[in-house]
């Protein structure tokens, strides 16, 4: 078998996650995607030692992506949201992966980069406590709420629970939902 492409880590990467969408993490087998791509399974050894690592790389490029994807929305609460489930919708094969931290290495220091950074970027879009650029938010309650929105929102779309998407729906969801968070809490 020879390989051709010229970058396997970037088209074992984009396989993973095409694959991921179509049937599910749990089916990913790394021979059939190493077939798939024409090498043998040893190569991809070579960029992932197995498929916890691979796994793990792409959840570490879904929150990079999904961070450089929200920050130029901040601060608007609703637009980040509706920009976060479309961007999962997009990317559901990412998706598949960045949130199920039992197939991943939690302790990868590059994981937990992107993880804070997106964490990050979702705390300037629900709150005016975040901390300063490059620095690891504190998240509020607020921003809690928000992500938790957005998220199950997100969750329920992928799945085809709600149908074929319609951003209008989405969006009066999400604003009916925003609307309940503008109230007091009750103790």
């Amino acid at each position: 078998m020879t390989y051709h492409h010229g970058d396997l880590r970037r088209a074992m990467l984009d396989a993973t996650a095409a694959e991921a969408a179509k049937v599910g993490v749990e089916a990913l087998s790394l021979r059939a995607l190493a077939r798939s791509l024409g090498v043998t399974h040893a190569a991809i050894r070579h960029h992932f030692s197995d498929k916890r690592g691979l796994l793990t790389a792409l959840a570490t490029e879904g929150y990079e992506q999904l961070a450089a994807h929200l920050r130029p929305i901040c601060p608007d609460p609703i637009e980040a949201g509706m920009a976060y489930i479309e961007w999962m919708l997009e990317k559901s094969g990412h998706f598949e992966v960045m949130f199920k931290p039992a197939l991943v290495n939690t302790k990868d220091p590059n994981l937990l980069v992107a993880l804070a950074k997106m964490r990050a970027v979702l705390a300037q879009t629900a709150s005016e406590d975040a901390a300063e650029e490059g620095q690891r938010a504190q998240f509020s309650q607020r921003a809690r709420a928000a992500w938790s929105i957005a998220h199950g929102y997100a969750t329920l779309a992928v799945s085809g629970v709600f149908g074929p998407f319609d951003p209008a729906q989405a969006r009066a969801t999400i604003l009916l939902l925003a609307d309940g968070m503008s109230r007091p809490a009750r103790s």
